[in-house]
């Protein structure tokens, strides 16, 4: 659903149980323009046309956009000077024929009377009082005000150019200024848009970057990375048959590659090419050097025989190698000799859910020699970066005599290489932005297509709950929460909302227009096609420009 949710990560869907009074739950709805990574089902159509999600963010895109905050204070402004002007208008008319008729004739009422009596009299006090009212009314109006503020934003407008901000509404800046409420997304937004590999849990426990790693483990974890990877063998060079890099053997009707000679050629290029995003986060962490691999294990040749892809069924990727060793094998530390004959063998490299990998390893490797494996050191280390919302991978190696593909089922045994801990980190500056949003009393909400326990994590880490009333915990709410809270539940505990996780398009779109209800001046930020609907909605929208075209026509 990444092209609602903005979030790569596979949705499970379930099938309809019991629809229940408010119909079926986003679990069991399959949304158009969605992609099937894995399974298969029947699906009913319920809605087409507009009443899609597409249709219904299409819809919203081609509403007129109401009155901005500016326009709407000027209105009330001109309300209420044209009230006042009125209202003094008339006291100076009836102040003026009382100086007339009454003082004029020093209080003589039948003077004043007789005044009152003759025609051409009367009309020419009239026309005096009724002058003076009109004077009242025309000064009362600011006509210059409009004119003013013009000038005003059109300065701004220019001084926010110099810092790399366009604006396309100058009335936004006023907006801005007068913000209440900030309706946030988190991919791309208040984080850098992409996972990355932060550290490595290695089977003794520790917690490692991995450029601190042992070298041997760091080639282990590499080979792992890219042989899974499914990119092009060394980037965009072509594999020749010199031995240098390598052969390549696809015109020969066969899917494996040879890796030779003394190259020391690295992957530093193919990190931005092929696979999926965990699959990039794990080659740019670890560039795969050839040469360093065939001498950190003694092989004098590598050849790919299969690669498993990964998909949700599974949860897991291999890549089955046939190596090659001359003279000596290095294996476990020490060395094996063979009497300078070369000896063929297999080596299985996976990597995928812990839960999956993790079950088959006995031992592990820590750069130098395999020990015994805890498992259950391991496993309280993977609960701890569940909890905090971290994405983990494990990584393991096989070796074996037979070079058949792994298709179903790992081979036991296995070794263990360590947890690549991945996921999406802050932007630099986003935790001082929202302490000075903070600071200036505005009420950030992140909204998020992410997992609730990730938006919890990113939220905490980016200071969303500091901002919260004291003595009242702040609310988190997943979409399907949302999406089942009529909209006086919804508006009641919005001064304590802080995330919506799980969210939709549409969720978004009901905050900002739930929060102008209510009287907040509300912002929002994005840089998705999920978010220009809500942009547009918005008095004042941010769209990144690193975003797309949708998301900036709609800011």
């Amino acid at each position: 659903q990444s092209p609602l949710s903005g979030e790569s990560a596979e949705t499970e869907k379930t099938p309809e149980v019991k629809r229940g009074a408010q119909g079926l739950s986003r679990r069991e709805k399959v949304f158009d323009g969605s992609l099937v990574t894995a399974g298969e089902a029947v699906v009913r159509v319920e809605e087409v046309g507009e009443n899609t999600f597409y249709g219904q963010i299409a819809a919203e895109l081609k509403e007129e956009k109401g009155d901005s905050p500016l326009k709407r204070k000027l209105s009330r402004l001109a309300g209420t000077l044209s009230r006042l002007g009125y209202a003094a208008a008339v006291l100076v008319a009836i102040a003026d024929l009382i100086n007339a008729f009454l003082i004029d004739n020093g209080m003589n009422f039948a003077l004043a009377k007789a005044d009152f009596a003759n025609p051409v009299t009367l009309f020419a006090r009239l026309t005096h009082a009724l002058t003076l009212a009109i004077a009242v009314v025309v000064v009362a109006v600011p006509e210059g005000l409009p004119m003013m503020i013009a000038v005003v934003l059109s300065s701004n407008r220019t001084k926010m150019a110099k810092d790399n901000v366009l604006v396309k509404r100058a009335a936004g800046i006023e907006a801005a200024g007068g913000m209440q409420i900030l309706f946030t997304d988190k991919t791309g937004t208040l984080t850098q848009g992409r996972a990355s590999v932060t550290h490595v849990i290695t089977g003794r426990g520790g917690i490692i970057v991995p450029s601190a790693l042992p070298p041997a483990l760091f080639s282990s974890l590499a080979a792992c990375a890219y042989f899974n990877g499914g990119g092009k063998p060394f980037a965009d060079e072509k594999i020749k048959n010199d031995g240098g890099i390598g052969v390549d053997n696809r015109e020969n009707g066969k899917d494996d590659f040879v890796t030779g000679g003394e190259s020391d050629k690295t992957d530093a290029n193919a990190s931005a090419e092929g696979g999926n995003a965990s699959d990039r986060a794990l080659r740019a962490a670890f560039p795969f050097s050839e040469n360093s691999f065939r001498k950190a294990r003694g092989y004098e040749e590598i050849r790919v025989r299969s690669r498993e892809k990964f998909s949700a069924e599974k949860k897991f990727a291999s890549a089955t190698l046939e190596t090659s060793v001359a003279g000596s094998m290095r294996e476990n530390g020490g060395t094996r000799e063979n009497g300078g004959k070369s000896e063929k063998g297999g080596l299985i490299f996976f990597q995928g859910a812990p839960e999956i990998v993790l079950p088959r390893c006995t031992n592990y490797f820590d750069g130098e020699k395999t020990e015994k494996i805890d498992r259950p050191m391991l496993e309280a280390r993977l609960r701890e970066q569940t909890r905090r919302g971290r994405r983990v991978l494990a990584l393991a190696f096989a070796e074996t005599q037979s070079t058949e593909n792994v298709r179903n089922d790992l081979p036991e045994n296995a070794v263990f290489l360590g947890f690549a801990v991945l996921r999406d980190e802050l932007r630099k500056e986003t935790r001082k932005a929202v302490e000075d949003l903070t600071n200036a009393g505005v009420q950030v909400v992140m909204i998020t297509g992410d997992h609730a326990e990730t938006a919890d994590a990113i939220a905490k880490e980016a200071g969303l709950y500091l901002g919260a009333l004291k003595g009242e915990k702040p609310v988190v709410l997943t979409g399907n929460e949302l999406a089942a809270m009529t909209d006086e539940d919804v508006t009641a505990i919005l001064p304590r909302l802080r995330v919506v996780a799980r969210a939709l398009p549409t969720d978004k779109s009901r905050l900002v227009s739930l929060a102008q209800k209510k009287g907040y001046v509300t912002g929002m930020t994005g840089d998705g096609i999920n978010d220009a609907a809500a942009l547009k909605k918005a008095d004042v929208g941010f769209a990144l420009g690193s975003g797309t075209e949708v998301a900036k026509e709609a800011g």
